[in-house]
């Protein structure tokens, strides 16, 4: 049988799960504003989803850990919740995540106008090998956020957002969570379109062959393009 996995606003899975997902249906809204934005399914059918939540008005990361039959996991954080500040009072959300293939889940966004990514165990706790602490926040000299990640071949971590001057922006992390000092300036590449006047925003980033390629959309005053980019790995176009 086919599943077919979404997220909404209001987080919900809509799929082929056991009764214990009524009419496969799983809801879960503890909080008014409760975000989810990236759902994975591993091997063994357990389900990880990433977004935000609202705790005390200020947005949280959020990350949803669910058996295959769509009930909590209880050997995820407990209770299949975990809710991780990672900016204090200015906010932290997750838009983009991803499994490893030692089962470790990564999950990037924002906090506090930076790059944030953090990296669980399998059990929900966060990884200390990762940065020494489990996340990472990467400051690109604006206001940013991760809109997609991938693991290159190397298992080096590729992830690509938006900034506040409309570039495509992309950092890469070795796998101890650290700035990868190869890739362009610092570890880090941004690329500017001054053709269109209202910049472009990232999508997604994928490895290809010897480099990877970024899409997204670019904006022009009265039209919005698909924008693709190609780079070599080492993060020149």
């Amino acid at each position: 049988m086919t599943r077919v996995i979404a997220t909404g606003f209001s987080i919900f899975l809509s799929c082929a799960l056991s009764a214990q997902a009524v009419d496969g249906i799983f809801l879960f809204h503890p909080n008014y504003y409760d975000e989810g934005y990236c759902t994975r399914v591993v091997d063994n059918g357990n389900i990880y989803i990433t977004g935000r939540t609202d705790v005390r008005r200020v947005y949280n990361f959020l990350t949803l850990g669910l058996l295959p039959d769509g009930s909590f996991n209880p050997g995820f954080s407990g209770d299949g919740i975990l809710v991780t500040n990672l900016a204090k009072n200015s906010g932290s959300f997750s838009y983009s995540c991803l499994v490893q293939p030692d089962g470790k889940i990564v999950s990037g966004g924002g906090a506090g106008g930076d790059f944030a990514v953090m990296r669980l165990n399998t059990d929900g706790s966060m990884d200390r090998t990762f940065n020494k602490s489990g996340s990472v926040k990467t400051d690109l000299g604006g206001s940013e956020y991760i809109q997609g990640m991938a693991l290159q071949y190397d298992n080096k971590l590729l992830a690509a957002g938006n900034t506040s001057d409309h570039a495509f922006a992309i950092t890469r992390y070795t796998t101890n969570g650290k700035l990868d000092t190869a890739f362009g300036s610092s570890g880090v590449v941004k690329t500017l379109y001054p053709e269109l006047q209202y910049g472009v925003e990232c999508w997604r980033v994928a490895p290809y062959l010897d480099g990877f390629v970024v899409g997204g959309f670019g904006y022009s005053p009265y039209e919005r393009y698909q924008v693709l980019a190609r780079y070599y790995a080492n993060g020149s176009l």
